[in-house]
């Protein structure tokens, strides 16, 4: 696995938490790897009328 696929799956797995809500796997995720906030979140709206975030993410 190349550095840039497991810096895809650390962030995956990172912004998988905020929708399961799972606080294990988030600090399993932070305790192993570094994630950085690289761009501020932007909001939009979605399909449905509803309010979206976007955000862009690395880890390191």
């Amino acid at each position: 696995m190349t550095e840039r696929e497991g810096n895809v799956q650390v962030v995956r797995r990172y912004l998988r938490t905020f929708v399961t809500r799972d606080l294990a796997e988030l600090r399993a995720v932070v305790g192993e790897d570094r994630v950085v906030v690289s761009m501020a979140q932007t909001y939009r709206r979605g399909d449905t009328g509803w309010p979206a975030s976007t955000a862009r993410c690395t880890a390191r």
